[in-house]
């Protein structure tokens, strides 16, 4: 199924009243072009709190990476935008996350200054253990990739790398990077895989 945007005032009325019943009494709604990987992207400001709401149709091929990000995001709290709630009942899949007042990273530049917060945002990644769920495996992503498969071995192991950095995903609030976009967490190398592949 092709995916259209639709913005907040489109939504069904019972999908905007179950999204309420998390919000409040929605006073504005805004939506984001970036991405378009969801259907529904939007910040909704209530009379206490904005949140960015994305989204798909329920019938969407794609609506399944509603399943993960939500699965992921209780792992991930250090580095990324906190999930607060879901929607998942009607024709629409929503998730609703904390509204982060930033900016999209400049880190293609040399001697941008975006690239100390997400070295640290990517330090601080490095130590996150990859939970014990159904996700995809470092190793047998990239083996395909390898011009020897036996060296897949060296991306093995129990961390969770990020592995779509791109300045769309990484958002820059004050002093943090947090990534964005969790929709194919990979678990892969930490430095107990690399050290015992380089000594054996």
């Amino acid at each position: 199924m092709a995916l259209t945007g639709i913005g907040w005032k489109n939504l069904p009325a019972a999908t905007k009243a179950m999204v309420q019943q998390h919000t409040g009494p929605v006073r504005s709604a805004r939506s984001v072009s970036e991405g378009r990987n969801s259907a529904v992207a939007a910040l909704l400001t209530t009379s206490h709190e904005t949140v960015f709401v994305k989204g798909l149709h329920r019938d969407h091929t794609s609506r399944p990476t509603q399943d993960i990000e939500w699965m992921i995001s209780p792992y991930v709290v250090q580095v990324a935008p906190r999930l607060l709630w879901r929607v998942d009942e009607g024709e629409w899949d929503l998730l609703g996350f904390e509204a982060i007042d930033g900016r999209h990273a400049v880190f293609v530049e040399p001697g941008s200054p975006d690239l100390p917060l997400l070295i640290d945002t990517m330090t601080l990644l490095g130590r996150l253990t990859a939970p014990r769920l159904l996700i995809r495996n470092a190793e047998d992503l990239w083996r395909p990739y390898l011009d020897d498969p036996e060296d897949s071995r060296l991306l093995a192991g129990g961390r969770l790398p990020y592995t779509d950095y791109k300045p769309l995903n990484v958002l820059v609030e004050g002093s943090r990077a947090l990534l964005v976009d969790w929709t194919s967490p990979t678990r892969g190398p930490d430095g107990s895989t690399r050290h015992a592949s380089s000594s054996g």
